[in-house]
């Protein structure tokens, strides 16, 4: 059960680190965006 575990997190830590940093950049910046619009609308 360990070894399934650890295979698994091994796994998603490759795909993490293969992840397109651009695009996790870009994706970052829209949530950041659309956080403060949603806080804007709020105060």
């Amino acid at each position: 059960m360990t070894d399934n575990i650890t295979d698994l997190t091994k796994r998603r830590v490759a795909r993490l680190l293969a992840y397109d940093e651009e695009r996790d950049n870009r994706e970052f910046a829209d949530a950041m965006r659309r956080a403060t619009e949603q806080y804007e609308e709020a105060s």
